[in-house]
Formats: structure tokens, sequence, C-alpha cells
């Protein structure tokens, strides 16, 4: 073999070898990149959801509270009387308690339309039991 060959094969081994450890230095730079790169694309991917989820309980939540402002409350003459008997409650009583006169009770439950305020009082009973009734009764007498 002569010199030349030999100097350029072990030239060539060195630089090789210089070469793969920058390469290998690199190569592990990237591999961590990459992986930070996947976590970030996970993470956006995460926020995405939280943003559309919010979103959405956003519009449902606006949507349900207009629709219960919009709505008026429930009403029939039966539930009238129901709602009536069930807090033991006379006409006339009902009837202070609603703020009307008891025949305006009396036309309700016979399947007469109240007006918006009556129907408005109607709607507050709805969460009253018969010691609170009464006591607003009482309230209203004094």
């Amino acid at each position: 073999m002569n010199i030349a060959a030999a100097f350029k094969a072990e030239v060539l081994r060195v630089s090789k070898k210089a070469i793969r450890t920058e390469v290998d230095a690199l190569r592990t730079q990237l591999t961590q990149q990459r992986k930070q790169i996947a976590q970030l694309k996970k993470e956006i991917a995460e926020q995405r959801k939280l943003i559309r989820e919010a979103g959405r309980s956003k519009r449902e939540s606006s949507r349900t509270e207009a629709s219960v402002r919009s709505r008026p409350p429930r009403f029939s003459a039966a539930l009238v009387k129901q709602r009536r008997t069930k807090l033991g409650l006379s006409q006339a009583d009902f009837a202070k308690l609603l703020g009307v006169s008891s025949l305006t009770v009396y036309n309700i439950e016979k399947g007469g339309k109240p007006r918006q305020k009556t129907l408005a009082a109607f709607g507050a009973t709805a969460a009253l039991g018969k010691r609170a009734a009464q006591v607003r009764l009482q309230s209203l007498n004094a």
C-alpha cells in the first residue's frame, strides 16, 4: 500500500469519527426537540378542546337563561286549584296572596285567563310551602 492511499484512508476515518460525534449530538438534540413539539401539540389540542367546551357551555347557559326568561310560568286552571289546595288556602286567602280578588281566583279556576301581573304572582307561589304561605298571608293581613 502506498503512503498516499494510507494517508487518505486515515484522514477519511478521522473525519468520519469527528462528523459522527457532531451528528450524534445533533441527532439527540433533534429527538428532544421533536418530543417537545409533540408535547406542545398535545397541550394546544387540549386548550382548544377546553375553549370549545367553554364556548358551548356559555351558549347553552345563555340559551337556557333566554328560554327561562321568555317562557311564562306554566299555567292551567287545574294547576291553580291544585296549588291552592296544596297550600291549604281558601280562594279568599289565595287571592290575598296573589293580590287579586277572590272572584278573580274563582274565575281563573273555572277557566278564565289571568292578567300578566296575576300570572307573575302565581309563578312566585310555586316555591312556597304551607308554612311560607301562612307567614306571607299573616304579613299581608298585618
